[in-house]
């Protein structure tokens, strides 16, 4: 195949926040010659020191957001055209679409504006949003008072959920995606000690089952808010075990999702990325739908196995170019995407309590993988996060007790 020319090439400037996403975009834009810089205020995030792009150590996006903004812009005058901003987490996201006045005139953007994007971003709009289109959900209540509170323990089955409106800022500074209640005492306390962070909390029921009950669907929508093809997949093992990501998961076909999803983002007038999250209530056998992410996700690189790279969908269309669509990708799972480091954590964690034996473990692997972040083209980011994996077993004990 004739290579392009890169000097033509409009960058691209992948922003921090899923390192195993971040790569992901930066080795799927590598496939089309795309220049890239990587901007991230973290230097053990391992996708920085990936071959494929040049890195930027920047200001911290949640703390200080102002010179977050400035220091893009100083990014941006060095262009001689406009790049193409792509976040990969939800703090980036929003820093961005907030201050887009002041970027616009250096980047392009891939989503919707801020008062689109917003509702997919914020827990509570996005949750009222649902209940006005009759999407089925997690039973979800919005907490504005104590006695609100109070009368929702009333109403509440335990253990139950405390969600952040606004998830990123609440993993960095609780390191979890939310807080599980147990007791009417442990919902008031996670509660009061979440509004002492200035978190506006969410709380809803909890939807059982395991991992293999949860469905993702992964698109781009294009600005009148139809897909250029369709991915869906489903998690196998995740990490963490309650709330965590999918570190092992399996290409599938699910039309039903498929129209929930497409449905919604028409009537939201949303064009972007979308990683939607389902899960299986067993208790009535219908799919509800737990979040929409408007960027790129952890696992962006695996839609890519199947021929769909994302990630250039994106590029192509914030620049305004013809897009291929590929509606269709192929429905096995013979190749299924693996966080090697997060699996070996969730196996043994199951292993341990019984749920799954070394055999099916080893077995499970007896298969053609895409790998979160080993690459044998670009193994640096494998071989860092490999020795700061090494550093935290061997000191995090004396670290934590200091």
């Amino acid at each position: 195949m004739k290579k392009e020319n890169v000097a033509h090439k409009t960058v691209v400037v992948v922003l921090g926040g899923s390192s195993a996403g971040a790569l992901g975009v930066i080795r799927d834009l590598s496939k089309h010659d795309i220049p890239v810089y990587a901007v991230e205020s973290d230097r053990k995030q391992v996708f920085i020191y990936s071959k494929y792009c040049k890195k930027f150590i920047c200001p911290n996006a949640k703390n200080h957001e102002q010179a977050y903004i400035d220091f893009l812009v100083n990014i941006g005058k060095t262009f001689k055209t406009k790049a193409v901003l792509m976040p990969t987490g939800d703090i980036e996201s929003r820093a961005i679409l907030k201050h887009k006045d002041e970027l616009i005139s250096y980047f392009h953007f891939i989503s919707s504006d801020i008062e689109i994007s917003d509702i997919l971003l914020n827990k509570s709009r996005f949750y009222k949003f649902l209940e006005k289109c009759d999407i089925a959900h997690p039973k979800t209540y919005f907490p504005d008072s104590s006695s609100s509170l109070e009368e929702i323990c009333e109403n509440m089955i335990f253990p139950c959920i405390l969600k952040p409106v606004f998830s990123a800022r609440f993993t960095s500074d609780f390191k979890k995606k939310a807080f599980i209640a147990k007791s009417k005492e442990e919902l008031i306390n996670h509660y009061n000690l979440a509004k002492e962070k200035n978190h506006e909390i969410i709380i809803q029921e909890i939807i059982p089952g395991d991992a293999s009950n949860m469905i993702g669907l992964n698109a781009y929508y294009n600005e009148k808010s139809e897909p250029l093809g369709v991915f869906i997949h489903r998690r196998i093992r995740q990490w963490p075990a309650d709330f965590g990501n999918g570190c092992f998961i399996e290409h599938i076909y699910q039309e039903d999702i498929e129209n929930i999803v497409n449905s919604l983002i028409k009537k939201i007038k949303y064009h972007g990325i979308v990683d939607a999250e389902f899960k299986k209530d067993p208790r009535d056998n219908i799919y509800k739908l737990i979040e929409i992410n408007s960027r790129a996700w952890m696992q962006i690189s695996y839609p890519n196995a199947y021929g769909m790279n994302i990630a250039y969908q994106s590029y192509l269309s914030s620049i305004g170019k013809n897009i291929q669509i590929n509606m269709e990708t192929k429905k096995n799972n013979n190749i299924k995407w693996l966080y090697f480091f997060y699996d070996i954590r969730a196996s043994l964690h199951l292993i341990k309590h019984g749920k799954l034996s070394i055999k099916d473990w080893i077995d499970s692997y007896k298969c053609k993988k895409k790998y979160g972040i080993f690459a044998r083209d670009d193994p640096l980011p494998f071989l860092v996060l490999l020795l700061l994996s090494i550093f935290h077993l061997l000191f995090y004990p004396f670290i934590k007790n200091s």
